[in-house]
């Protein structure tokens, strides 16, 4: 290397020393908040569409084989999610009353109630022709909420 190509290679060093790269960094800041509800599914059964009257029992009255007993009653869903609803009979008392003795509602199998919805229901008892022997009897109708 002679010396015109030193002076080059220091030349070139020294400009590439002394340029100034100026780099812009900008940001910007986005505040987040919020607000979680807690799920709280609820559902309530009403003797009014106004759903003030809470019910807990129906007296069926008195049937003979073959005959059959209706009533209606109001479903309301007082949380704070919609909810699919189904209806389970269970503890049949005595046992054997649940082969003869069937509870049917006037909705498809499961229904979808909104928040705050109120939805009215007629059930029917309905007692088999084929009915013997029994005299009293009870029932628990479960009516289930899930989210």
């Amino acid at each position: 290397m002679d010396r015109k190509d030193v002076v080059i290679i220091g030349l070139i060093v020294t400009i590439l020393a002394t340029v100034t790269v100026t780099v812009i960094l900008l940001t910007v800041s986005i505040h987040g908040s919020g607000t979680i509800v807690e799920k709280n599914p609820n559902l309530g059964a009403f003797a009014d569409m106004e759903a003030t009257t809470a019910i807990t029992n129906i007296d069926w009255g008195t049937l003979s084989p073959g005959e059959s007993s209706s009533t209606w009653f109001y479903l309301k869903n007082t949380g704070n999610v919609p909810l699919n609803v189904t209806m389970n009979i269970t503890n049949w008392s005595p046992v054997i009353a649940g082969t003869y003795i069937t509870i049917t509602w006037d909705k498809p199998s499961q229904i979808s109630i909104l928040e705050g919805e109120v939805v009215e229901i007629t059930i029917t008892l309905t007692v088999h022709d084929n009915c013997i022997g029994i005299t009293d009897f009870s029932q628990s109708i479960e009516i289930i909420g899930t989210d």
